[in-house]
């Protein structure tokens, strides 16, 4: 089949779900005193499920380059076209709707069928939304790791006017991907803790 974009894809009749991850870059500031804090929103807008929301990533505070752990799950067989949008907004509790920093379009199976598993939409602005997706195993299987982790003499990157500040830590998890087809490694984060005060 060929995609919006004129470009032809390979299909089959298998049905699949893929892992859709998120990342953008280069957002602007939302005002003089706020780099914003961004969510992305992902919606159909084609096939049998045009117009559903498929899922929404976590808020990350004030970063003007979120990438998002949240995994958004999606089933399809590869010979139904499958277009979606992802929507960047800003998560501002003083304001009742929240502000649109961008969006890009993707299509699924063109976007698993890409170098990498993975394609990037430059905006007008100059930011630039990244998507990511991966075949997840089916079923309901959980498996579970135990890891503990300690860290010594981290230093201090916020010590403030008067030195007298202190850094609030962090540490995240990555999973190597690999594109033995196209030569492409790439490390994704699917891990992030919570600040430690």
């Amino acid at each position: 089949k060929k995609t919006k974009k004129g470009r032809t894809v390979e299909t089959s009749c298998t049905e699949m779900r893929y892992q859709l991850t998120l990342e953008a870059e280069k957002l602007k500031r939302v005002g003089k005193l706020r780099l914003g804090c961004p969510y992305a929103v992902v919606t159909a807008t084609g096939g049998p499920h045009e117009g559903k929301e498929i899922g929404r990533t976590e808020t990350i505070k004030d970063s003007l380059n979120p990438n998002w752990v949240k995994i958004i799950y999606i089933k399809s067989d590869e010979s139904i076209f499958f277009p979606i949008r992802v929507a960047v907004y800003d998560d501002n509790p003083r304001r009742e709707e929240h502000v649109l920093r961008g969006e890009a379009n993707f299509e699924i199976t063109e976007l698993y069928q890409s170098p990498g598993h993975m394609q990037f939409e430059e905006l007008a602005n100059g930011a630039l939304i990244r998507a990511h997706v991966e075949q997840s195993m089916l079923g309901n299987s959980i498996g579970k790791a135990i890891l503990h982790f300690r860290a010594l003499d981290v230093k201090n990157v916020e010590p403030g006017m008067l030195g007298l500040g202190r850094s609030d830590p962090f540490y995240e998890l990555e999973k190597k991907n690999v594109d033995h087809k196209h030569g492409i490694v790439r490390w994704n984060v699917v891990y992030r803790s919570k600040y430690i005060e």
